[in-house]
């Protein structure tokens, strides 16, 4: 774990963070970063379809993504964290996305954009883009802004569903790996 932590951020960890999570994570995972955004599509309010330099375009203050359908976790103090990792032909890879802690409730207005199911576990739908805060020392070990497209190189997307009992946001399958240079796939 600490070796792709590391290699990730490019520098060692200095402390292990403590979250309740539901029974089926796994209990050790490794913090990439803050949640910011979860997007659904690359089309923006326009009809514009963007590739995925383009959603990664913009400001700080007015990013392209923010102009497609997505749902917004800034400031919730909600952590994006990866499976213990695996070593393998590539080096060390963690090989599942979660989210973590902080405020990932939904509106009953936020799920009906996606879906009218208000118990049990409800599908929001294939996960197009994650935006997230790092710190990494390849970048000068300042704490920015990151957008990942899944599926940008002919990979398959994740889908995203919600846990309305335990107010989580879960991410299933897709085939992108985190590696130290970032989400791969």
């Amino acid at each position: 774990m600490e070796e792709l932590y590391q290699d990730f951020h490019q520098m060692p960890s200095d402390r292990t963070l403590v979250r309740e999570t539901p029974q089926d994570t796994p209990k050790k995972l490794m913090v990439l970063g803050d949640l910011v955004a979860l997007g659904f599509g690359n089309e923006d309010m326009h009809g514009n379809i963007l590739d995925s330099d383009q959603l990664a375009g913009g400001t700080v203050q007015n990013p392209v993504w923010a102009r497609c359908s997505h749902i917004s976790f800034n400031r919730q103090d909600v952590k994006v964290a990866c499976d213990a990792p695996k070593s393998g032909l590539w080096g060390t890879r963690g090989r599942q996305l979660y989210f973590i802690g902080g405020d990932q409730a939904l509106s009953t207005e936020q799920l009906n954009q996606f879906t009218g199911k208000r118990t049990g576990v409800a599908k929001l739908g294939p996960a197009y883009f994650i935006v997230y805060n790092s710190t990494k020392a390849a970048d000068g070990g300042d704490y920015d802004g990151y957008v990942h497209t899944f599926g940008e190189e002919g990979g398959r997307r994740p889908t995203a569903y919600y846990d309305t009992a335990n107010k989580q946001i879960l991410l299933r399958g897709g085939s992108y790996e985190i590696r130290a240079e970032g989400i791969v796939n």
